[in-house]
C-alpha cells in the first residue's frame, strides 16, 4: 500500500463519497494514491487535537476505493507528528498532549464502537 500525508492534495480531484462526519478535511477531498496495478484509490481521513506549543495529536483513517465501487475503510491510527522533538516538552505542552491524546482516544472508541464508520 502506498502511504500518503494526512494533509494531502487530491491525485484523482474531488469525490462525492461522504467523509465520516469528525473528519476536518475538506469536504469531497479526492484520492491522492493508488495502488501499483491501479485496481484501488485511497485517501485519508483526519482530524487534529491541538496541544498547546506543540502540533497536537493526529487522528487518521485510511479508504479504500475499489473500482466496483466498495468502499473499505481501514482502523483509525493515532498519531503524534512529534515523537522525536528537541529539546522535548515542557511540562503544560506534555500535558496539552495528554489531553489530545485522550480526547483522540475517545473519537477513536466511538469510532470502533460504530464499526468504524463514525
Amino acid at each position: 500500500m502506498n502511504e500518503s500525508s494526512p494533509t494531502h492534495g487530491a491525485l484523482f480531484g474531488t469525490t462525492t463519497n461522504p467523509c465520516p462526519a469528525w473528519c476536518t478535511e475538506a469536504p469531497g477531498h479526492g484520492y491522492d494514491t493508488t495502488d501499483k496495478f491501479g485496481q484501488w484509490e485511497f485517501r485519508y481521513h483526519s482530524r487534529t487535537f491541538p496541544a498547546a506549543g506543540t502540533e497536537g495529536v493526529d487522528l487518521t483513517q485510511g479508504e479504500r476505493l475499489w473500482p466496483d465501487g466498495t468502499l473499505e475503510l481501514e482502523s483509525p491510527a493515532i498519531n503524534l507528528p512529534e515523537v522525536m522533538r528537541s529539546p522535548g516538552l515542557d511540562g503544560q505542552e506534555a500535558r496539552g498532549v495528554a489531553v489530545a491524546l485522550c480526547a483522540a482516544a475517545d473519537r477513536w472508541d466511538e469510532i470502533n464502537a460504530a464499526g468504524g464508520s463514525s
